[in-house]
């Protein structure tokens, strides 16, 4: 299975960030982002990069099936809100195209993008998820992540697609367990910043990724997927990542909350979609995991953060 066109549904920083990790294949990109569109047609630059120097040309289209016309893959970027929309728009083209999903996010009964575009009809599914910041795959910087995928033979030509250079990727036979991970790790990033922000030090933070990893584990156990799954990179790494640093709009979010701002106010100072707030409303309504319920009670129910973080020690 060889792929030599692919196509990037979404244009903002991430798919911005893949579709210069791509090698070897013609890219396009589908876009309903007016300004993105004219900068990269015109500028050849992505107005949130505008240093940003493209390593691949792209080919911007404005109606989707103009976008997936003898594509070989299509990588799916958007909003976890935006999914469903597309999905089914890809649907009602009656699309066969193989599809790479790279957004992370659960909806309200917990079921995951990838759950999400099956029960929509979507086949010939993959997902991508790891430790990726945008800007440091744009800069080349050493990036791991894992392809997954109950197909052998799609996993191995998606890995192929990437620059080995610097992106590197390893395979994985289940998609849910690291689309779970790559969604929930976003509550307990917001939790990271909220200790953080209130001074706990490093020492708290440590202990509290480790009862991060501990409940996803057990999150996995009630789905009756192999917390094994967890050991790579769309699992451990990316906890890791997005509980560490600064440029997580997660982490980002809680450190607001521990500074004064409300949690709609912290939620708007990011900029983008903080995507652990909707993943705390949907664990909330499926399953008891402690430390995730201290995220919903602070984000939903106007508990105090000083006297929530204290039960998590």
């Amino acid at each position: 299975m060889k792929m030599k066109r692919v196509t990037i549904l979404g244009s903002g920083a991430w798919a911005f960030a893949l579709s210069q990790a791509l090698k070897n294949v013609e890219v396009r990109m589908y876009s309903i982002e007016k300004d993105v569109i004219h900068s990269i047609r015109g500028q050849k630059k992505h107005p949130r990069f505008p240093i940003v120097s493209m390593n691949n040309s792209l080919e911007m289209h404005e109606n989707l099936k103009d976008a997936i016309e003898n594509a070989d893959l299509l990588i799916e970027s958007v909003t976890s809100q935006g999914f469903k929309p597309v999905m089914q728009a890809l649907k009602d083209l009656d699309c066969r195209i193989p599809v790479l999903i790279t957004s992370k996010g659960i909806d309200h009964k917990c079921h995951t993008l990838y759950e999400i575009a099956k029960e929509i009809g979507m086949q010939n599914l993959a997902v991508l998820s790891g430790a990726t910041f945008a800007d440091e795959v744009l800069a080349r910087l050493t990036t791991c992540a894992t392809v997954a995928s109950s197909d052998p033979l799609l996993r191995r030509a998606v890995g192929q697609v990437f620059d080995e250079d610097f992106f590197h990727t390893e395979e994985s036979d289940e998609p849910i367990a690291c689309m779970l991970s790559g969604a929930v790790k976003n509550i307990y990033a917001i939790l990271c910043g909220l200790v953080e922000g209130l001074g706990y030090g490093k020492n708290a933070r440590a202990a509290l990724i480790t009862k991060a990893y501990q409940e996803m584990k057990k999150l996995l156990r009630f789905r009756g997927m192999n917390e094994a799954c967890l050991e790579n990179f769309s699992g451990l790494a990316d906890l890791i990542l997005t509980c560490t640093s600064e440029k997580s709009r997660n982490f980002q979010c809680g450190i607001n909350i521990a500074h004064g701002m409300s949690p709609e106010e912290a939620r708007g100072s990011v900029g983008m979609v903080v995507e652990g707030a909707f993943a705390a409303q949907a664990i909330h309504s499926v399953i008891e995991l402690p430390i995730a319920q201290i995220v919903y009670k602070i984000l939903f129910e106007g508990y105090g953060v000083d006297q929530e973080v204290r039960k998590i020690f």
